[in-house]
């Protein structure tokens, strides 16, 4: 099944946590120099992943909600197109999550 979540952007993920404490849990947003085919249900090439790595079910599920959330909004995909810093991209997340 494609971890693509559909207007170019993907949420590859591990299947059993790799990290043991929440101290370490990280998000890797990755902007892609080269588009990449997930099969993706819209049929939009990834050029944007997010990878979460979270010690637990519960956190993940947290995390993804949350992005799902941001990626139905139009504004915020169109600040992720621009590919921007992580200042920026912080600051947008922060916006739309409130």
């Amino acid at each position: 099944m494609t971890t693509s979540v559909g207007f170019g952007i993907a949420l590859p993920h591990p299947r059993v946590p790799l990290i043991s404490g929440e101290k370490d849990e990280r998000i890797f947003v990755c902007y892609l120099e080269n588009e990449i085919d997930f099969n993706a249900m819209d049929g939009v090439p990834v050029n944007n992943l997010f990878i979460i790595l979270s010690d637990g079910s519960k956190n993940h599920l947290n995390v993804l909600s949350n992005l799902s959330y941001l990626f139905q909004q139009d504004q915020f995909r169109e600040i992720l197109a621009l590919k921007p810093g992580i200042k920026e991209l912080t600051a947008a997340v922060k916006q739309y999550l409130q």
